[in-house]
């Protein structure tokens, strides 16, 4: 498998950085709907076997993750923590969304984290209801 690190942005920055093939050569792609789509054609073209990887951001990863997933890569969702704590061991400390997408994949390359297996939606749709549930739980008591 070639494993590729995502950096992924709000999508109302409109960025998504991806570590192509390891080499260091990074190209951008909107963050919504069209530019993911994208990405899937880029590879689905290339017929290569690529597991995708990217640090959590507080949910703005799922939908491209879903989408990958639904298109037959795999996909692995990291904390964000680990992979700082990982690009400081690499003696890394800039932070720009390339150097980013670079930590990811070496970090990819290293570890090999395990893949995603989505549930089925409707376990997935109770999921989100419950993290909802108790997020406005948490709100009521503060």
């Amino acid at each position: 498998n070639i494993r590729n690190g995502i950096k992924l942005k709000s999508p109302e920055s409109g960025c998504l950085k991806l570590d192509m093939d390891q080499c260091g050569r990074c190209i951008s792609f909107d963050n919504k709907l069209e530019g993911f789509e994208k990405v899937v054609e880029h590879f689905k073209q290339n017929r290569t076997r690529i597991h995708f990887v990217c640090e959590s951001t507080g949910g703005y990863e799922k939908n491209f993750i879903h989408l990958m997933i639904a298109n037959g890569f795999k996909a692995s969702i990291v904390n964000a923590r680990r992979m700082r704590n990982f690009a400081r061991g690499c003696g890394l400390y800039a932070k720009t969304d390339k150097i980013d997408a670079k930590v990811i994949t070496r970090f990819a390359v290293v570890i090999d984290p395990e893949a995603i297996i989505l549930p089925a939606k409707n376990i997935q749709f109770l999921n989100d209801l419950t993290v909802r549930r108790q997020q406005l739980m948490e709100m009521r008591t503060q």
